[in-house]
């Protein structure tokens, strides 16, 4: 499983926040070369999508694609 952020929507957050990518994952608690990736499009763990929704004040399914394989899992 893993997870793919929806970046528009982390956009629109981080904005509201008045956070830039390197103070938002310093607050999460990783490298801002790492939050640059997942950002980007990287596939992440359910942990660390887990964390950065937490920080962004939400749950990770508002702010990332979830995936078990090739199927996307979506939630009702």
């Amino acid at each position: 499983m893993y997870a793919i952020i929806k970046k528009e929507k982390v956009m629109i957050k981080l904005d509201k926040l008045g956070l830039n990518h390197s103070e938002f994952s310093n607050k999460v608690g990783i490298t801002r070369s790492y939050f640059s990736q997942i950002y980007n499009g990287r596939k992440t763990s359910i942990s660390a999508a887990e964390k950065i929704a937490h920080h962004l004040g939400g749950n990770v399914e508002e702010y990332f694609c979830l995936f078990v394989g090739q199927r996307e899992i979506n939630f009702v």
